[in-house]
């Protein structure tokens, strides 16, 4: 009985298998690193926000409000002293538009309370996570396109971007 041919080392198909398999191991590697996955590799502190949505529709019946899921991770090697000059000012925000001009900024109620300083240690390996709302005005609102929200948490920095439809006449 005859053996069956061998695929030689240089087969297409094998060659095909391992690009694939390459480019998977690529793929899954940067979404990883998107998402935040390699954080505790770095010394240093890490805010993630996540907005519940990057589409606001003024014309639609959902309130015109970006839910923010705020995380603030610890991966230092040591204990970290958070300071804020009130409770109000533990979250900041301001919208940009994709110009860079000033549209909004947090204000009212919600950032109105005695100022009287805070802190809050964050032990080594510990995480902060809260959920605030960033509620947009329509009437300050122009032209529908691109936007940014740059917020503030406990002293560190993050970017939101999202895009305004506006209401139809």
């Amino acid at each position: 009985m005859p053996n069956p041919p061998t695929p030689s080392l240089f087969d297409w198909r094998r060659q095909v298998l391992q690009v694939i398999v390459f480019v998977g191991f690529i793929a899954a590697l940067g979404y990883a690193v998107s998402k935040g996955s390699f954080d505790y590799m770095s010394n240093e502190m890490t805010l993630t926000v996540e907005p519940n949505r990057t589409i606001v529709d003024f014309g639609s019946s959902e309130p015109p409000v970006i839910q923010l899921h705020v995380k603030l991770k610890n991966n230092t090697n040591e204990s970290v002293t958070l300071e804020s000059a009130s409770p109000c000012k533990v979250l900041e925000w301001v919208v940009l538009s994709s110009a860079h001009e000033f549209v909004q900024a947090r204000s009212g109620k919600e950032a109105e309370c005695p100022d009287r300083i805070i802190h809050q240690t964050l032990e080594p390996g510990k995480e902060l996570e809260e959920f605030y709302a960033l509620i947009l005005g329509p009437e300050r609102f122009e032209t529908a396109g691109q936007y940014e929200a740059h917020v503030k948490y406990w002293s560190y920095k993050a970017q939101v971007d999202f895009s305004v439809k506006l209401k139809k006449p």
